[in-house]
């Protein structure tokens, strides 16, 4: 599977900051509407996207940990639901 990671980079130019260091598939991020939070996407499965779950990162602080963690998705705010939508 190889290893992938999320960085930030400054449209301004510089060094782009290494926002993740998982051994594994880090990737498909959003940035939430107010620029505040990234959520992206951590396979821990055996294989490429086993084991997928969203996590979420404050960018501001960069700081990451089970303490940031939500399960929500990343319509940002919705909780996740394995049940279909309900007719109108």
């Amino acid at each position: 599977m190889g290893n992938w990671d999320i960085f930030l980079g400054d449209l301004a130019g510089g060094e782009p900051v290494r926002l993740t260091t998982f051994p594994g598939f880090d990737g498909l991020p959003g940035m939430a509407p107010n620029g505040k939070l990234l959520a992206w996407a951590r396979a821990r499965g055996g294989g490429f996207m086993a084991g997928i779950k969203t996590h979420i990162m404050d960018v501001s602080s960069l700081n990451i940990g089970p303490e940031n963690y939500e399960p929500l998705n990343p319509e940002w705010g919705r909780p996740m639901s394995d049940d279909p939508p309900a007719a109108e």
